[in-house]
């Protein structure tokens, strides 16, 4: 599903989105923008650094029809002490909205475009090609460096981990803003220790976006984009207004 990158670029806007119809929400969001913004790769870190695997953390599994479109209401099922948000407190919700921002795009990635290579033999090298395009989109909040590093990482909240989400950020951060394809690639090898020499990977990542550009024109993108935010605010609104909530709310 998208990378780091991608993520950041579509949950801020949705947080522009939250500006209009969620305005308090939005302003939440504001006193809390680096924990927001560490919520939004919380799915991809604690999976990098636990053992709780793709659906112990995304929940849901690509091969698993029956758990589309559920990855939110997933999670607050299988952790129903998050799902009051009027039990938590203002940085536990921006961790949350962050959270639920990233599991939005990764189902409105497959639905838009990753449905297109199911069933295709040879099919990693396309998804590598489409994350890397993906990676495109411009983001929108400024210094966005300097506001990943201002998360402390020093608390969680249920499964969450903070250091986990520190020690990712520690990763991937320090290129947020990075425009340059090729260098966000070199990122992504170093998380998962792809250590083919550099001018062979960066004829393989040529050819892997050539190949992916196909399948991700501007209008399919847009869509994409556009489904992510739709998609992260209908359940961001579902769980403050305490729609996913499995106790007595507060």
């Amino acid at each position: 599903m998208p990378r780091s990158r991608c993520h950041f670029a579509l949950l801020a806007r949705l947080h522009d989105a939250m500006r209009e119809s969620l305005p308090d929400i939005a302003e939440l969001a504001d006193r809390e923008l680096p924990t927001l913004c560490a919520g939004s790769v919380a799915p991809d870190a604690v999976r990098y650094y636990s053992d709780l695997g793709k659906f112990g953390t995304h929940f849901y599994l690509e091969n698993r029809k029956d758990t589309w479109g559920r990855s939110v209401s997933g999670m607050f099922e299988a952790h129903p002490e998050l799902s009051d948000p009027g039990s938590l407190g203002d940085r536990e919700v921006a961790l949350l909205i962050g959270y639920i921002s990233h599991l939005t795009v990764d189902e409105a990635f497959r639905d838009e475009i990753t449905y297109q290579v199911h069933g295709i033999d040879n099919w990693r090298p396309l998804i590598k090609g489409l994350w890397s395009l993906a990676d495109e989109f411009d983001i929108h909040y400024s210094g966005l460096v300097k506001t990943l590093a201002a998360y402390a990482g020093d608390w969680s909240v249920g499964f969450i981990d903070g250091a986990m989400i520190r020690n990712y950020l520690g990763l991937v951060g320090p290129w947020a803003e990075t425009a340059d394809p090729w260098e966000a690639e070199q990122v992504f090898h170093r998380l998962v220790g792809d250590t083919t020499p550099a001018d062979e990977a960066r004829a393989i990542f040529e050819e892997n976006r050539q190949n992916a550009a196909s399948l991700l024109d501007r209008d399919r993108l847009d869509r994409f984009a556009e489904r992510a935010v739709a998609s992260g605010l209908e359940e961001v609104r579902a769980y403050v207004n305490g729609g996913f909530c499995k106790m007595p709310c507060t």
